[in-house]
């Protein structure tokens, strides 16, 4: 079942969001999917979890007590909502355009007893010089509330226009926990310090996490080949784009001057750069 929010966010609102992720780092989106659609998405997650397909992990990184689950869109097609969702697509066109990417689309439950996360920036493997502009967003999604007693992110405000990346491990008192109800997200610039509370509560802390990247990097999952093509054939043409069914500015990530849209057997795609730059050249002569 496909849910409308009544909330939809206006563009003055999703252009403060974006102002506010460019200037503090971080931006929550408060309701930003319905209740019904919370409900069924914990419920499908539940029905994950008894299934054994979210095992906890095995790294301090991870968490030894926090479960997780990858490429959501191949386990129901309930969570192809999610990425083309109107209150959280805009804010990731936003801060990086609407040829980008869905980088992850994951699920985490962080249990009683989990220890806090070393706090990271998303993309701090990379060998890129700090700051720089944004390349990547994260969407935190609250299946269940996020409180500071059961490990709501923490973050380092501003710290996406630090210079440096964090020390592994270190510790930092300026660290704040953002709290926010079921149904709400919380944004981050891929750049910002943050990492995963301690859950000193009963019961586990449950979220979506997606990632949306710019379209001439490289996704953190391999959804092209992680999809059956059957499966991707059944999805929104939007979502086909942002799994890489698509083209960047005309030029990167086509197959032999074919738009990857077209592998589906969907509507023509769009031309190549070239081709587009050739039909003005001769609607101008």
């Amino acid at each position: 079942m496909t849910h409308t929010n009544k909330t939809q966010t206006s563009e003055n609102q999703t252009q403060s969001h974006v102002d506010e992720i460019h200037q503090q780092g971080y931006t929550v989106v408060r309701d930003a999917i319905a209740p019904e659609l919370v409900a069924e998405i914990r419920d499908c997650l539940a029905g994950l979890e008894d299934e054994g397909k979210m095992p906890f992990s095995e790294n301090n990184f991870e968490g030894f007590k926090t479960g997780r689950i990858f490429n959501l869109l191949n386990h129901s097609e309930l969570f192809a909502q999610i990425p083309i969702h109107d209150n959280l697509l805009p804010i990731g066109e936003g801060m990086l355009d609407h040829g980008l990417l869905l980088s992850s689309i994951s699920a985490i439950a962080l249990h009683p007893g989990e220890s806090a996360q070393p706090i990271h920036a998303d993309t701090q493997l990379l060998n890129l010089v700090r700051p720089h502009v944004p390349i990547s967003v994260t969407c935190m999604i609250a299946i269940s509330d996020y409180t500071a007693d059961n490990g709501a992110t923490r973050i380092v405000p501003g710290s996406h226009l630090l210079k440096e990346n964090p020390e592994y491990g270190g510790e930092f008192n300026n660290a704040i926990s953002v709290e926010f109800s079921a149904g709400s997200a919380l944004f981050l610039d891929s750049q910002l310090w943050h990492g995963g509370g301690a859950n000193n509560s009963t019961e586990p802390r449950i979220g979506v996490v997606l990632a949306y990247c710019a379209g001439w990097t490289r996704p953190q999952e391999n959804l092209l080949l992680g999809l059956p093509k059957e499966k991707a054939q059944r999805l929104p043409r939007r979502l086909q784009e942002l799994l890489g069914y698509s083209i960047y500015k005309g030029q990167w990530g086509h197959i032999a001057r074919q738009d990857p849209i077209e592998q589906l057997g969907s509507a023509p795609g769009k031309g190549m750069v070239w081709d587009a730059s050739e039909r003005k050249k001769s609607q101008g002569a």
